[in-house]
């Protein structure tokens, strides 16, 4: 009888230390657990954050090519100025430069842009339309299946001149509840004179206007199938366009981005902030 309660008090010891060592252990697989999660949780912040600080100098990369725009709701709003005060292609490639080898180097940053991004340009999501802004060309890219995506443009442009016209060479005019309502404004910024034209376009047709000061050509307006835009300007201009569009939409730069910092990464597009 004494044998079987040493047997049982040894039995009972050993499975308590046993259940002491399973408690031990699993509060030290919880701790373990909360550490690693601390530090996935750094890292998505941390790549989160670079992501923000990438996007935000990209904006003012491209402000400071003369490329500014505002987005509220459904309308897009670009500015353009011809008078750049930098260089796009070298500003990209000291962006590229300093995120890949110095600010992001911990963080395995890769950064890099399409070949032929000297000029500015950038794509137009979810609507897959090519916005490309050069010094005296912008164009508006918009492909057959988005035909409809666009509403209207709204176009300001303001520049030295003494005696404003505008003509139209050719126009297909609209009256179905899809055409594309097009405003031009055109101001003399040394003069009070300005010139306005409202139409309401035909989206498959072809239309061009003809902005002139003193008989000599200015800038030259067109509207083509199905529903893109070109302005080309023959001086140095401020130029604005409006866009409303059928949904909401965000600006997307022709770019690669990846970034990884322990085991959590990203790798996609470069988003433009709204």
């Amino acid at each position: 009888m004494e044998m079987n309660k040493g047997v049982f008090v040894t039995l009972s010891a050993f499975f308590l230390a046993l259940s002491l060592l399973l408690i031990v252990s699993a509060i030290a697989d919880i701790e373990n657990a909360k550490k690693k999660n601390n530090a996935d949780l750094s890292d998505i912040h941390g790549i989160s954050s670079m992501r923000s600080n990438i996007q935000w100098m990209m904006k003012d990369v491209f402000a400071v090519s003369g490329f500014t725009y505002a987005i509220s709701n459904t309308t897009l709003s670009i500015e353009e100025n011809s008078s750049r005060s930098g260089s796009l292609s070298g500003d990209l490639a000291a962006l590229r430069t300093f995120w890949n080898n110095v600010a992001g180097k911990n963080k395995n940053v890769t950064l890099d842009f399409e070949s032929n991004a000297s000029t500015p340009v950038l794509y137009i999501r979810p609507l897959n339309l090519t916005l490309r802004q050069e010094p005296t060309d912008t164009s508006v890219s918009v492909p057959s299946y988005s035909n409809s995506s666009v509403l209207g443009y709204y176009i300001i442009l303001e520049t030295s001149c003494s005696s404003l016209s505008m003509q139209w060479n050719n126009i297909t005019e609209s009256s179905a509840p899809d055409a594309l309502n097009v405003t031009v404004h055109v101001r003399c910024s040394n003069t009070s004179e300005s010139r306005s034209d409202f139409r309401q376009l035909n989206r498959t047709g072809y239309s061009e206007l003809q902005v002139l000061d003193a008989g000599t050509n200015l800038s030259l307006i067109t509207i083509a199938s199905p529903g893109s835009l070109e302005v080309k300007k023959s001086r140095s201009a401020y130029l604005n366009i409006m866009m409303p569009m059928n949904e909401s939409v965000y600006l997307e730069v022709p770019a690669s981005l990846s970034i990884r910092s322990g085991d959590s990464a990203y790798s996609g597009a470069l988003r433009l902030p709204g």
